[in-house]
């Protein structure tokens, strides 16, 4: 991919060029968005505080993400979501069933990607039955 510094790009051009291996003014990087936490820290070293939400992050920074990108609007995952359940409660942490046959550790406190420590698809035919044949 050849970059080239004078051309400015939207997020549509930019993304529809990398697909196309023409030359853009940047490599396009898109999060999945931030925890509380790291926007707090952020406030903390310098961030403005009205800077709040993941989008705003973004439009700030300057920065692609889901949030800042024009798109329709599409649930991603199963729908709908199967109940959870919560198994058990502790301290800081939540034991919770979800729904799909996984159980997963879920902090109460903090913002974190669960902690599955039981796997609901563990095979093509767990696909099948528990995925597949849903849709």
């Amino acid at each position: 991919m050849i970059w080239c510094l004078s051309m400015v790009l939207t997020h549509r051009e930019r993304l529809l060029r990398v697909f196309e291996f023409k030359s853009v003014d940047r490599v396009p990087n898109y999060e999945f968005g931030y925890w509380r936490e790291t926007i707090d820290r952020w406030h903390r070293e310098g961030l403005p505080i009205e800077v709040k939400t993941d989008a705003e992050v973004e439009q700030y920074l300057g920065l692609e993400g889901l949030e800042s990108i024009d798109r329709v609007p599409v649930v991603v995952g199963l729908w709908p979501r199967p109940p959870e359940v919560v198994l058990r409660n502790e301290d800081d942490k939540e034991y919770v069933a979800d729904g799909l046959g996984g159980t997963y550790i879920r902090k109460k406190y903090t913002s974190t990607i669960p902690n599955y420590i039981k796997h609901p698809i563990k095979s093509r035919e767990d696909w099948e039955n528990k995925i597949f044949l849903r849709s």
